[in-house]
């Protein structure tokens, strides 16, 4: 039988009362032995008690009818529990990094100069006009094929079976060129 709840009272087991530490050190905190039956009982009876209360806590909470939260009393069991923290050092060297990223982006923003970058606008139709100019795949065209529309030249079947490719094409003694051609 269970005695009343209480949770003011600290922790009978040897760590923090963290449910997963519980878990994983349970076996080791109570070895086999008669003299360590009550200690192993109490420490249950706190592990049940901090579960069943986080369960009510989470799974059968009421709506308040007042749309506004009622704070309600609480008890703090172990004030003394080691949190997570970062040491100063990290945070230095992190925020480091962080403005040496900002001043290497702030140079490069105010100094990069972006014309000449590109020769011809990708969009023109030079630059469009480029990417086939030298290439076999004019050569398997039919005598004025700028006067057929997609359609007819589906029916007469002209890139059927051919691998067409947009890449890097050339030997490397006459260059490379990119664009369109027929592998």
């Amino acid at each position: 039988m269970l005695r009343p709840v209480n949770l003011t009272n600290s922790s009978p087991l040897p760590f923090s009362s963290s449910v997963l530490e519980h878990r994983c050190y349970f076996r080791s905190a109570f070895p086999r032995g008669s003299r360590n039956g009550n200690k192993l009982i109490t420490a249950v009876e706190h592990l049940y008690r901090i579960v069943i209360t986080q369960y009510l806590h989470n799974a059968r909470r009421l709506p308040v009818a007042n749309n506004s939260p009622q704070p309600l009393p609480g008890v703090i069991t172990n004030p003394n529990v080691q949190r997570l923290y970062q040491s100063a050092t990290a945070t230095y060297i992190l925020v480091t990094l962080l403005a040496s990223m900002l001043v290497c982006t702030s140079v490069i923003v105010l100094t990069f100069n972006p014309q000449g970058l590109l020769n011809k606008r990708p969009t023109s139709i030079a630059a469009q006009a480029s990417l086939v100019a030298g290439s076999t795949m004019l050569e398997i065209l039919p005598q004025s094929a700028e006067k057929y529309g997609n359609e007819e030249l589906k029916q007469l079947e002209v890139f059927q079976g051919l691998n067409i490719k947009l890449r890097w094409w050339g030997d490397g003694k006459e260059g490379v060129t990119y664009g369109i051609d027929v592998e």
